[in-house]
Formats: C-alpha cells, structure tokens, sequence
C-alpha cells in the first residue's frame, strides 16, 4: 500500500504523542513504608518532608540523570466508561542506550482507536541508531515499514517523559493531600509521594483526551537523587458526556543495564527503504 510520506510522519508524531504523555494500569504490591514522622528537610532535588517545593528542579534531575545512562521504561494506559465499555488501552516498552545512540520501541493497542491506512492499529515499533530511525506499523490489513534520518525525528530524542511528569505533578496541591514515606533499606535511599488534592485539572484533561476531570490520585517512587522511578495515576473525568475513569504507569528500570536490542525485521526495512527527508508542506 502506497502512503504519502507527509501523512505517514505526521502519524509517527501523533502515537509517539500518545506514547510519551502519554498509558492498562499496572497493579502491584507496593513496598512497606515507614511513617512521614522520621523524615526531615531536603529528601531530594525540589522534594522535602513537607511536600514538592519546586517541580522543574525536580523533573530537570530526573532528565539529567537519566539522559547520562542507559534505562528501560515500561508505560501502560486504560480508559473505561461507566458501564465497563473499554475507551482505549495500550502499553508500551521501550530501551534506550547509554547517550541515547541506539533504542528500542514497542507499543501494542489490544483495544486501537488509532486507524492507520483506514485500518485499526494493533502495533508499532521502531528503532533507532545514531543516525537513523527504522519504522514498523501493523494495521489490521497491512504491515508498513519506512526509513528516515534520526534527525528529521526531533521527538525522538528524549524518551524521559520529563515535559509530562512536570504537567501532571503541577496539576496537584503540593503540600496539602501531600505525603511521603521512604522506603526501608533502599539504596539509596527512596521516598514514596503520594498527592491526592487537584488543584489545576483543566491543566493535563487535554493530555487524558477528556472534556473535564473530576479527581484524580498520583504516586510516585523517587530516589535521592530526583529519578522518578515508577509514576501511577488515577482519575476520573467526563468525554463524549459519559463518566470515565483511567489510570496511566511509567516505570523506569534497568538504570546503566538496559541492552537495545535489534529486531529481527530491521533487513527488510533496510532492503525497501532508504532514509530520506520529510518536507514541511506548511
């Protein structure tokens, strides 16, 4: 199937969108805390006892430190209406390199309300070199596979999830509904945050794809040193007037141990394609 090359990269940015800010809710056991009592002065970077004293120091921490060394992260996303009705549902993993020269992307849509070619998407990958950036779509009908310069795909170049923590986290009260717990023999040393006081909603309802949010819950896992290693929401709001409710996790694991691996489709998309550069057609 021919696809104009303008349409197709402006779909690659759209998912590539969904993906980074935004992802099924991912349950799991949280680790025993100690109580808020013991904990006193700075924890980390714009994060003290008392609540989040500034969120750009500590997302800009969480990008530094990251963009230094290797990582993985996993991110998952769920809507449903009230009457159980799955709205969207996807996940996501990807591997990055140390520096960001070479990284790995999967992200499936079990339930896809993105069409691609007029059909359902299911998954895409991609994968990047130093240089270049190799592209799998697979539609319900059709597997489409493109080549371009990394270069002409800015949005690839940080996969941090920094500009999204930074909405969500200012969207919430900051000391009231606030608080914190460190984790017993964590090394180093990791704190628990948990906001539970809306103040801004209308700020990331955009992000979520509602018309209006009507409350929402976040957690968050956060080292010493300002990475946020795992990140859970949970809310509630309003789209196409009917109740929804959702949740999104990122995790950030395997910090300095991530391999990227290379697929095994990268032949063919290298025997049928070659880089090439995508014109603004304004």
């Amino acid at each position: 199937m021919v696809i104009s090359s303008r349409r197709f990269a402006l779909l690659l940015v759209a998912c590539l969108c969904v993906t980074a800010g935004c992802n099924s809710f991912i349950q799991g056991p949280d680790p025993q805390t100690t109580t808020t009592s013991t904990l006193q002065g700075q924890l980390a970077p714009g994060l003290t006892a008392q609540g989040v004293t500034d969120v750009s120091t500590l997302t800009e921490a969480h990008e530094r430190i990251l963009q230094e060394d290797s990582y993985t992260v996993t991110r998952t996303s769920a809507q449903r209406y009230s009457n159980g009705t799955v709205r969207y549902r996807f996940h996501s993993r990807i591997q990055r390199g140390s520096n960001g020269s070479h990284f790995y992307s999967r992200t499936r849509y079990p339930t896809s309300s993105l069409t691609f070619a007029d059909s359902s998407l299911q998954r895409y990958e991609y994968y990047g070199t130093s240089d270049t950036v190799y592209q799998r779509y697979i539609a319900q009908n059709n597997t489409t596979m493109r080549v371009y310069n990394r270069s002409e795909v800015p949005v690839l170049t940080t996969f941090t999830s920094r500009e999204y923590l930074y909405t969500v986290l200012s969207a919430f009260n900051h000391t009231h509904g606030f608080t914190v717990t460190e984790v017993p023999n964590s090394s180093p040393p990791r704190y628990h945050i948990h906001l539970t006081r809306l103040d801004s909603p209308a700020i990331f309802a955009n992000y979520l794809g509602l018309q209006t949010m009507t409350n929402a819950s976040l957690t968050a896992a956060i080292d010493r040193w300002g990475v946020i290693h795992r990140y859970n929401l949970t809310y509630t709001g309003q789209a196409n007037n009917q109740t929804v409710s959702g949740s999104r996790t990122i995790r950030f694991t395997k910090t300095g141990s991530t391999h990227v691996p290379q697929p095994s489709w990268i032949h063919n998309a290298t025997t049928s394609s070659s880089p090439r550069r995508e014109r603004d057609q304004g």
